[in-house]
């Protein structure tokens, strides 16, 4: 809630805005012989020279836009005032002065110096003399960007999204196999695209065994990856790539966890031709639901990253029948911990030593491990299947509106 002191600066603002602003005044310049106590950026008409005394310009900051002019060029340049702050925390630390190309030709930072930036040099600026006003512009107007490359892309795709054609779906829907089979019943040809890589080999979109809600990205002290080879005819969860490893140290409350790992040779990414539709485009990443209904999430701006984005909705039950056994994992491993203590406490504690209470713990409740490798494994089928009867529906449809080629 605002106080009134606020809302009378505030209301001060408001009326500083809307009045008529005085025009600048330039100083006055030194008498000979005056000793010139004024920063350089206090000079906002005058004659500038550069400290090794190889460049001279006229600046004028005195009307509506900033101008300068090099000693010997014809140009008189038009500039635009753009405010420099700090990415961290947002404090000014200076402006830029940015010319009818785009080039940041001056800067201004707080402490009142002016550097002159015509190229790749950068020329520290100190007043000269007084100068008379400069003339018209001869090159004016404020610069422009041109477009991203990749803005034709995200265009054209925004005008095919699923939210954009059907308005009555809803972002986390991308997630409901049911969904995305009514979704994939309603579309319209030009809605199903495919997928390419464009050549790039590297971080590409790839999917998650599990879902992201369970994949253990907030159970810190393990990698996503294990070192372990993928056999594809492997049982269990290592046949989808998967491999539920528990992990766990003294320190009980913070990371004694057990996480999905991706093994080593599995190759999880979204393949080139891949056909999907796009389900909505967020800025410069489109969320792309594939015909069997997984979702990636391509970054459009450049061809060679993407993230992914969850496999699927997972049915609450499931998510607390997870977290329960993650719960006795992190109470087995805290009791095997507990002999570790006193040598912990001594300074004693080797390398070594945690790891074998590592093995110790996964070993003593292996059990855990592998209940929660059933359901992890009971999860991935099931919808597996949902994704196959999607599959064949959604490649029917897609035929039917000869969209297929």
């Amino acid at each position: 809630m605002r106080t009134p002191s606020t809302l009378l600066f505030c209301l001060a603002i408001a009326a500083c805005a809307d009045a008529t602003p005085p025009p600048p005044v330039a100083p006055t310049a030194p008498t000979s012989g005056s000793v010139d106590t004024q920063t350089p950026a206090q000079h906002l008409l005058a004659h500038f020279r550069s400290a090794d005394g190889m460049v001279a310009l006229t600046l004028d900051r005195t009307g509506a836009k900033p101008k300068y002019q090099v000693d010997g060029s014809p140009d008189i340049v038009e500039l635009t005032q753009k405010e420099q702050r700090e990415t961290w925390n947002g404090h000014l630390s200076g402006y830029f002065f940015v010319d009818p190309k785009g080039e940041r030709s001056f800067f201004i930072d707080e402490g009142g110096g002016v550097t002159f930036r015509p190229d790749q040099d950068h020329y520290v600026m100190r007043f000269d003399k007084a100068s008379p006003p400069l003339g018209a512009p001869t090159l004016a107007g404020v610069y422009a960007p041109p477009p991203p490359p990749y803005q034709a892309t995200v265009t054209r795709l925004q005008a095919i999204a699923v939210l954009t054609k059907l308005p009555d779906v809803k972002a986390q829907d991308a997630s409901n196999l049911a969904k995305v089979a009514d979704v994939f019943g309603r579309a319209t040809a030009d809605m199903f695209v495919h997928y390419a890589t464009h050549g790039q080999t590297d971080w590409l979109p790839s999917v998650h065994i599990v879902p992201e809600s369970f994949h253990g990205v907030s159970f810190g002290g393990v990698g996503h990856t294990s070192s372990d080879k993928w056999d594809p005819k492997s049982k269990g969860l290592a046949h989808f790539g998967g491999k539920n490893q528990g992990f766990s140290f003294a320190d009980t409350p913070h990371g004694n966890h057990m996480q999905v790992q991706t093994l080593d040779g599995y190759a999880p990414h979204l393949a080139d031709g891949t056909p999907g539709i796009v389900w909505e485009v967020n800025g410069t990443s489109a969320t792309l639901v594939t015909l069997d209904g997984d979702r990636y999430e391509v970054d459009l701006s450049k061809a060679d990253k993407g993230q992914t984005l969850d496999a699927g909705a997972v049915p609450q039950k499931n998510v607390d029948d997870l977290l329960a056994l993650d719960v006795k994992w992190t109470e087995c491993a805290a009791k095997v911990w507990t002999g570790a203590q006193r040598a912990i406490d001594s300074g004693h504690f080797t390398e070594a030593d945690r790891k074998d209470y590592e093995k110790k713990a996964r070993v003593t409740c292996a059990s855990i491990i592998s209940s929660q490798e059933g359901m992890l494994v009971k999860l991935v089928e099931a919808r597996l299947k949902e994704r196959l009867d999607l599959f064949a529906k959604a490649k029917a449809r897609v035929a039917s509106l000869g969209a297929d080629h």
